[in-house]
């Protein structure tokens, strides 16, 4: 599972996920205790532009193998409304 919102939202992860799950976070470092109590890898991945990974993640996207869930779109003149939506979700889209 990737957790793309962090705090409350990945605690929760950690009940949904089966042991030898994986929880991967792209905000804050997973709680190592809770990853243990259930088998689980939990680690912090922060992406780099990097041409050759965007492009296996395409593949692995294409495979299936990654799932890509939409919430909610916005046209492009409701960007402010998008924009504050993600901050309700995510408080420390605040600084972006």
């Amino acid at each position: 599972m990737f957790d793309l919102i962090g705090g409350e939202t990945q605690d929760r992860s950690f009940v949904v996920l089966k042991q030898d799950g994986a929880l991967i976070s792209t905000v804050q470092e997973p709680d190592k205790a809770k990853a243990a109590a259930k088998d689980l890898t939990a680690k912090r991945y922060m992406a780099e532009p990097n041409a050759d990974h965007l492009k296996r993640i395409g593949e692995l996207i294409d495979a299936g193998k990654v799932k890509v869930v939409v919430a909610e779109t916005y046209p492009l003149e409701d960007a402010r409304a998008a924009h504050e939506g993600l901050e309700r979700a995510i408080p420390s889209a605040r600084s972006c």
